[in-house]
């Protein structure tokens, strides 16, 4: 690298003392708190968000999960201490500790995790001679926006632990490659453990990080035996192997480690005839799955999968092609005017860039830029790790731009703060999108205070034996409220090819089969989970012909299931309106042919301006009906004549009108929408006992409802 170029890039070295870096990483500490508790001041001022004293604990669905697995642990279940669990684990011993109620515990604990990520980037910081550069990048992003958007309070899931672990493993590693101490890289080799052992993705992020501290070695210190050593701890810890065993052989090659490179015969050649030997190995004893196939999976989800019975081929729909962390907000998407956050990703990566160039170390750091680019394609969940990296980069560019114009503009006070300028700025750019984040985040839950009331209600008359059938994005918060994991589907599972006959439960226009197929559903479901098979359809083909057992559902009668035991319960959810059409492509799916069947004429549009006795229009944002005609007009002038407008209110029928008896297609205005459909989807199950109150009292007995919920009781067929 030219001198010259080199002198602009790579800083002189940062004085700061020890004392005052602890000081400032807990003023960071403290911002990154309370810039998530502006969301609790704002949810403070609304009612529905409380119950009683006690906040509403379930602002996502993985939430409901952990918090489940918590109350489990509190009441002396014993869950396993591994990935799955342990985010219970912590949570049920923050509670216990701190005397918290589980609600409380829920909603405070993601606030007081994320900022934590501070401590590891003040230490690349300092490792890079660049401490104050740590510390203003730890600022941006304590409050960064994609990493906001996955640890504000009561965004209870593994997130805010799983970035701090993966920068505790970096910052360890790069200190122990800065100062060539074994004993440094050792507690990255642990920290990585840790985080293999905390999280079911680890495997290929530790991958990721390991092949980036290989690619350094090999480009600057291949010949350096305490690296090298070293390397290979970071082997060992993303080894596929128990936690304990991989802790044991860690510990045991680090002492090992230590007492032979007192030896100045054993040189780096013996270290990398063990790498050698280590990757010849893997080859014959190391799936790549074990690494990769989670990373499949989200970068390249099939269309559809496929389980066979009695020799016929069954084809369903790949739920990750529908779940919105996979395709939602990327790297490129935030709650600022659009262009302003693509400059700044677009700005911080152009100085990571360069700071690679001027700081080799900071190589190590690449794997978390890489995950966050993957965010384009495998979606919201990964844009977040890209938050510390293009912190550092934006901040790195301020000091650049510092050190350029101090060359003419020496005595300048205004260039000498340039770079607590611009960090006040990227500050206000990212209070803004929390600003702008947080009225969505507050008013998306799916269960309120309400909702909450009426599910403690009915988990009393509940019990193991008992089944709810609804769609999966309710699983995990219903395992919360009620206590009871007993969901068909939930939102770890999907349902796989289960959720096709739960889509057809909802919407199907014949209330016998909604009936009889969630019985029949329900019934089986226990042998399926107790025979090992993690959906029950899978299960049922190998006695029986799917096709021919969905066609017995529509009898008009109650199907008669020996041994029937336990109630079942539909629960319905307005929320499911917003993405009913994702219900029909999986109601609407040919199990055999692999293909969609013809699906019913559906549309939805906001209404824009109500219905009135004194106003012949009822407006929609893409379609208006005149009710002088019963005529529909399109945006295109398209018209289309109406059967029926029904006016919903409260969940029920408020008034109907008639209009063209031979039209197949009908009007319905609910919840603030114009709902476009023929004859099959208004009758739907869902359409017509959510929104209008309309069931058959002879199958269906409602047992609760708020003004957002509905749950009814399928009756027995003695009933």
């Amino acid at each position: 690298m030219d001198n010259t170029f080199k002198r602009y890039i790579h800083f002189p070295p940062q004085q700061f003392s020890l004392t005052k870096l602890f000081i400032y990483i807990f003023i960071i500490y403290l911002f990154g708190v309370l810039i998530r508790l502006i969301l609790f001041y704002q949810a403070g001022q609304i009612g529905p968000l409380w119950n009683g004293s006690d906040p509403i604990a379930i602002w996502t669905p993985d939430a409901g999960r952990y918090g489940f697995y918590a109350k489990e642990i509190l009441a002396g279940v014993e869950l396993p201490f591994r990935d799955d669990y342990l985010l219970g684990h912590l949570i049920a011993f923050v509670s216990g500790v701190f005397h918290l109620s589980l609600d409380w515990t829920m909603v405070l604990l993601p606030i007081f995790i994320a900022p934590l990520i501070a401590i590891p980037m003040v230490m690349i910081g300092t490792s890079i001679r660049q401490p104050v550069l740590g510390l203003l990048s730890a600022l941006v992003a304590v409050s960064g926006t994609f990493f906001y958007m996955r640890t504000y309070i009561g965004y209870m899931d593994t997130d805010g632990v799983n970035l701090f672990l993966i920068m505790m493993g970096i910052a360890w590693i790069i200190k122990g490659f800065e100062h060539k101490s074994l004993f440094y890289t050792f507690l990255g080799a642990l920290a990585l453990l840790l985080f293999g052992w905390w999280y079911h993705s680890a495997p290929i992020i530790n991958l990721l990080i390991v092949l980036t501290a290989l690619v350094y070695l090999f480009l600057y210190h291949r010949k350096n035996k305490t690296m090298l050593g070293g390397f290979i701890l970071l082997v060992l810890a993303i080894a596929p192997a128990a936690v304990l065993v991989k802790l044991v052989i860690i510990v045991l090659f680090y002492i090992f480690f230590s007492v032979l490179n007192r030896y100045e015969k054993v040189d780096h050649r013996f270290y990398w005839i063990l790498l050698s030997i280590g990757f010849v190995a893997a080859l014959f004893l190391v799936h790549p799955d074990q690494y990769i196939h989670r990373a499949v999976a989200y970068l390249t989800p099939a269309n559809e999968k496929v389980f066979s019975g009695k020799g016929i081929t069954y084809h369903y729909l790949n739920d990750l092609k529908f779940v919105s962390e996979v395709g939602g907000v990327d790297l490129w998407t935030a709650y600022a005017p659009l262009f302003i956050s693509v400059i700044y990703v677009l700005i911080a990566t152009g100085g990571y860039l360069i700071m690679l160039a001027a700081y080799p170390l900071m190589l190590l750091t690449l794997p978390l830029m890489i995950l966050g680019y993957m965010s384009t394609w495998a979606g919201l969940r990964f844009a977040m790790y890209a938050t510390p990296v293009l912190a550092f980069g934006f901040v790195y560019l301020l000091f650049l731009f510092k050190n350029i114009l101090l060359k003419r503009y020496e005595r300048s006070r205004y260039v000498h703060r340039l770079p607590y300028y611009g960090t006040t700025l990227v500050l206000l750019l990212m209070i803004y999108n929390i600003f702008a984040f947080n009225t969505s985040a507050a008013m998306g839950l799916q269960f309120y205070s309400w909702d909450k009331a009426l599910l403690k209600s009915f988990s009393k008359n509940l019990s193991k034996k008992d089944t709810i059938v609804t769609w999966w994005d309710y699983g995990w918060p219903l395992w919360y409220y009620t206590g009871y994991n007993n969901t068909l589907t939930d939102n770890g599972s999907h349902g796989g090819p289960d959720s096709h006959l739960v889509a057809q439960i909802l919407l199907s226009d014949d209330p016998y089969f909604t009936a009889n197929a969630a019985r029949y559903i329900s019934h089986y479901r226990p042998p399926s989970n107790s025979a090992g098979a993690g959906f029950t359809l899978p299960k049922l083909a190998k006695d029986h012909n799917l096709t021919k057992l969905f066609k017995s559902f529509h009898q008009q009668k109650k199907i008669s299931l020996p041994g029937e035991e336990g109630n079942v319960y539909i629960i319905l959810h307005q929320n499911m309106l917003s993405y009913i059409g994702i219900l029909m492509k999986y109601a609407y799916w040919d199990f055999r042919r692999g293909e969609y069947k013809a699906m019913p004429l559906y549309d939805v549009t906001p209404v824009t301006r109500p219905f009135s006795h004194n106003y012949s229009l009822l407006e929609g944002y893409s379609y208006i009906l005149d009710s002088s005609d019963g005529m529909v007009v399109d945006a295109n002038g398209n018209k289309t004549p109406v059967n029926t407008l029904m006016i919903a209110q409260n969940n029920t029928r408020k008034e109907s009108f008639s209009f063209h008896n031979s039209s197949n297609m009908n009007l319905l205005d609910a919840k603030g929408l114009l709902l476009w459909m023929n004859k099959k989807a208004y009758n739907a199950f869902y359409i017509q006992a959510m929104l209008l109150d309309v069931y058959d009292h002879k199958l269906f007995e409602k047992v609760g409802e708020t003004g957002r919920m509905k749950i009814f009781r399928v009756k027995r067929a003695k009933e």
